[in-house]
């Protein structure tokens, strides 16, 4: 979430005598919305399925909660349940 929030672009990789490279690092490609959507789930926030409105949302929770979104104990209950689950179907 980090870099969603910080992510800043650098422009072209250069030479030592300020070039372009040829080759270049892949550009940053944007999560598609149902990533957006899923994380608003999760943080127990208003889904949206629009990407534009969802990252919208993510990211305005984000800046009110001081960077620090908390996970609703409904979600830390789910969690601990399937897991303790799969560590009993699982383990040998």
């Amino acid at each position: 979430m980090q870099s969603l929030h910080t992510w800043v672009d650098l422009g072209p990789v250069l030479t030592k005598k300020g070039k372009t490279k040829v080759r270049q690092p892949p550009p940053r490609e944007d999560k598609p919305a149902h990533f957006y959507e899923a994380q608003l789930i999760h943080y127990g926030l208003k889904p949206f399925t629009s990407k534009e409105t969802a990252k919208k949302a993510l990211l305005e929770a984000i800046e009110n909660a001081e960077g620090e979104l908390k996970v609703p104990d409904s979600v830390k209950k789910l969690e601990r349940e399937m897991k303790e689950k799969y560590e009993r179907e699982n383990v040998k």
